[in-house]
């Protein structure tokens, strides 16, 4: 971000909110996942929640005592969140990893994204609904009214599939 370039008004102010995990309290409610519904709504961050239930972050750290754990996490998290595959995960992984760690391969990215799908199991189903629909032609409304009205999906080599919108607009709901 680049907020430096907002320069406010006499009189006024620019505020910059974050929300946090904003994108994994989306998936979740959006799916209506259970787990991934606790995950967002519990007392500790869901990164953290994610790699505890899964056996690889300690039950006692936290976001400051295991950092570099909980940042491979959210990397991963997002990155499969927004369709991103084993070995992209894997090369985004090694780019936060500080040096003397032992790298991620595809295969690592890849064990990840199952882990992923066996834990956030209704996710991963409504994320399979949403993909049918899209790919068949149909539209996606978003639940703001937001009408993603056609879609271009080009196939690539096996295991990524594409796809790019034409055009966006709001419905009159």
């Amino acid at each position: 971000w680049l907020r430096w370039l907002i320069v406010p008004k006499s009189g006024h102010a620019f505020v910059g909110l974050d929300y946090s995990a904003q994108e994994f309290c989306i998936a979740a409610f959006a799916s209506r996942d259970p787990v991934m519904i606790k995950f967002a709504t519990g007392e500790e961050d869901p990164h953290l929640a994610f790699g505890r239930h899964i056996g690889e972050i300690p039950p006692d750290a936290t976001k400051h005592s295991h950092s570099t754990l909980r940042g491979i996490f959210k990397i991963a998290n997002l990155g499969i969140l927004m369709g991103m595959g084993g070995r992209s995960l894997a090369a985004h992984v090694n780019a936060g990893l500080p040096p003397g760690r032992s790298l991620w391969s595809q295969h690592d990215g890849d064990k990840f994204i199952r882990l992923h799908q066996v834990v956030f199991q209704e996710f991963w189903a409504w994320r399979g609904r949403i993909t049918r629909h899209a790919t068949a032609g149909f539209p996606l409304h978003s639940v703001l009214g937001w009408l993603q009205a056609r879609l271009t999906v080009t196939m690539m080599p096996p295991r990524y599939l594409s796809i790019s919108t034409t055009r966006c607009s709001v419905s009159s709901a």
